[in-house]
């Protein structure tokens, strides 16, 4: 091997070991999630050529992240915000960029299969430490009456009830699929525990899902399960049906019943009312809706978010307006800032991913999955701007995207004559 051909290897293994360091470090630490995320990029840059950086960014899969946030750099030059606030709003968008790069080097590396492991790995021990927190409380009925009435989950670690339940919903459907594909290749037993893996993740979720997020899990739930369902084999797709069916039947339990009642209550938020715990949320979704329609083509420019919030605080004066820097909702988040233009990139972007991965087996259905999660939970949250989970976006559609090209059709059993 020469020199060159041997630093080249190293340079790439040292690239491999960042991504599985950003994936293993994401549920848990923002801080050293950027630190793994920095070296990644810089030791991506210095294996990939000029020519395959190009060639990334004129797929449909990346061209489409990159031209949203293009309009999103472009969005500057028509805002009322100082030059300052507009490239903190631009530092949401620019995450994008970083799925050419992901998408050119998993074309010549095998590393996403090992990203998905570590990142399952995380979530799992995250997933022990949660019921250990769990069962370590001092008076378990208390914090379960509090964690009901509040909205705030008990068995949280770390970062926030929210995330942690997107995370076990993610892995588990997963995890699914991932029994779905060793099961057709006869590897029969690792089928059985990754679909008993998957099980415990989504029960977790429904579990945390008592307590917050009520709505966005049972649609999660059925979205995913449906996807499952489609994709899958026989055993497979039954089991996604039994999950969907349990899922049904859980929203009909007094307390959970009793926490959708209250969620979709509080999206119309009542003057003075104290269990009004999502903080205005539906206000903020009517205002951002007024605010489209002021500058529909465009927007109001990167950046707008909080001066049009706090103009529409004073100016009202009823009690019912919140100041805000994100409506908890990624497709007016972007509208306010860069109107309809912005609003039809950002779907455009979903919907090309989700092709990208319709079309392709084997790993990519797990592209799916990920896909479609982001979707759902977008209505309810700025997902993309969201750290952890915008993070796990752009890295796993990245990764999976270049390598579900060369990811060969599941073996089916053959028919027996």
């Amino acid at each position: 091997m020469s020199p060159s051909t041997a630093a080249a290897t190293l340079r790439s293994h040292i690239a491999d070991g960042m991504a599985v360091g950003a994936a293993l470090a994401l549920p848990w630490s923002t801080s050293a999630t950027c630190i793994f995320l920095f070296l990644l990029a810089l030791a991506i840059l210095s294996t990939l050529r000029i020519r395959e950086v190009m060639d990334a960014v004129a797929t449909g899969t990346a061209a489409v992240a990159v031209a949203l946030f293009g309009i999103a750099a472009l969005g500057m030059a028509w805002s009322d915000t100082t030059w300052f606030e507009s490239f903190g709003a631009l530092s949401a968008f620019s995450k994008l960029l970083v799925i050419p790069l992901l998408f050119a080097y998993s074309r010549r590396s095998d590393c996403a299969i090992a990203v998905l492991v570590a990142y399952a790995a995380s979530v799992a021990i995250l997933l022990l430490v949660s019921w250990v927190f769990l069962a370590s409380a001092a008076d378990h009925s208390t914090a379960t009456e509090t964690a009901i009435a509040t909205g705030v989950a008990f068995a949280v670690p770390v970062k926030n009830p929210a995330t942690q339940l997107r995370e076990f919903l993610v892995c588990g459907f997963a995890l699914l699929l991932a029994s779905d594909m060793t099961l057709r290749v006869q590897q029969t037993r690792l089928a059985l525990g990754l679909a008993a893996a998957a099980i415990v993740f989504i029960a977790t979720a429904l579990y945390l899902a008592s307590f917050t997020q009520t709505i966005e899990t049972l649609v999660t739930m059925l979205v995913l399960g449906i996807a499952v369902f489609i994709r899958s084999g026989r055993m497979t797709a039954a089991l996604a049906a039994l999950l969907m069916i349990a899922t049904v039947a859980w929203t009909f339990s007094p307390a959970v019943s009793k926490r959708i009642g209250l969620e979709w209550y509080n999206l119309s938020p009542q003057q003075g009312a104290p269990e009004n715990w999502r903080g205005g949320r539906g206000d903020f979704w009517q205002q951002s809706i007024k605010f489209i329609g002021q500058a529909p083509l465009l927007g109001h420019g990167l950046g707008s978010i909080p001066r049009l919030f706090e103009q529409a605080a004073s100016s009202r004066g009823d009690g019912l307006s919140n100041t805000t820097i994100d409506p908890h909702q990624q497709t007016l988040a972007i509208g306010i800032q860069l109107g309809l233009l912005g609003m039809a990139t950002l779907w455009l972007m979903w919907l090309t991913h989700l092709a990208h991965f319709w079309r392709k087996a084997g790993i990519g259905s797990l592209g799916i999955i990920v896909v479609l999660q982001n979707i759902v939970g977008s209505f309810f949250d700025s997902l993309i701007f969201e750290f952890t989970m915008g993070w796990f976006y752009v890295l796993t559609v990245g990764l999976i995207a270049g390598m579900a090209g060369q990811w060969p059709a599941i073996p089916t059993k053959p028919e027996k004559q």
